[in-house]
């Protein structure tokens, strides 16, 4: 869904780039694109007034912190950025957003949560990153339900590791996966993965396997004061993101 964007974003900044100047093109070249996002000024790009987005889009991780680290923003523009991040998919940003503190319980604009979002993307990793957060199980609305998006896209792992986590699917939910299990001749397989109860030590132990290769940190401090400045051409500060630290 985000590759149309994608390419309306790219192509501009190529053409700028190269210094190409014609008809009414607005856009800077690439150093000031990075100042515009810092600065908060989102009006050229694809998804206007919302800075982080664009940055998310961009993968630019060093501006992301540094506008997350704004409550206000981090209030405002965290969750659409946390979506940007999941529906990409780009765990290793996904990460960076919620140790800045944003809401893991992000929603769209048609109630559909960020736990759906990172079924739908078939990440794993980010499921995790989710339930390590604190992310809400409760079931969105019909079609994108977690469960329902897991097992009618045939991702079966999704959904055990779901149910692991103590995800529970509401009396819709079950219906319409009753319905579909049916005329798919998949009803016993999927009542069986969800007759299965919580386990939170098999959830544990599936999470570091799927988070082991690549690895890939649950945790991260984002440093609050006085970060190092970033070099301009990679926005990379001694091999690491900016203003992350170790765990």
């Amino acid at each position: 869904m985000f590759w149309p964007s994608m390419v309306a974003f790219l192509l501009p900044l190529a053409a700028a780039a190269a210094s190409v100047q014609q008809g009414t093109i607005r856009y800077a070249p690439l150093p000031s694109v990075r100042t515009a996002l810092l600065q908060g000024d989102s009006d050229r790009f694809p998804y206007p007034g919302n800075a982080t987005v664009n940055a998310v889009l961009a993968s630019f991780d060093d501006i992301v912190v540094r506008l997350l680290m704004d409550s206000g923003r981090r209030r405002t523009e965290g969750p659409g950025a946390l979506l940007a991040a999941i529906q990409r998919p780009d765990p290793a940003m996904v990460a960076l957003i919620l140790a800045t503190g944003v809401d893991p319980n992000a929603v769209d604009g048609g109630g559909v949560g960020s736990l759906a979002y990172a079924v739908s993307a078939g990440e794993d990793r980010t499921i995790c990153l989710l339930a390590d957060y604190g992310v809400d199980f409760t079931p969105g609305p019909a079609p994108h339900q977690p469960m329902l998006v897991a097992l009618t896209s045939g991702s079966l792992d999704a959904a055990q590791l779901l149910v692991a986590l103590g995800y529970v699917a509401g009396d819709d939910e079950r219906g319409r996966l009753h319905a579909l299990g049916k005329k798919r001749g998949q009803s016993t397989l999927w009542d069986t993965i969800l007759a299965k109860p919580k386990d939170t030590l098999a959830a544990e132990a599936m999470c570091r396997r799927i988070q082991a290769v690549p690895p890939l940190p649950t945790r991260l401090e984002v440093r609050r004061a006085d970060p190092p400045s970033p070099d301009v051409s990679t926005g990379r500060h001694d091999g690491k993101p900016l203003g992350i630290a170790d765990p």
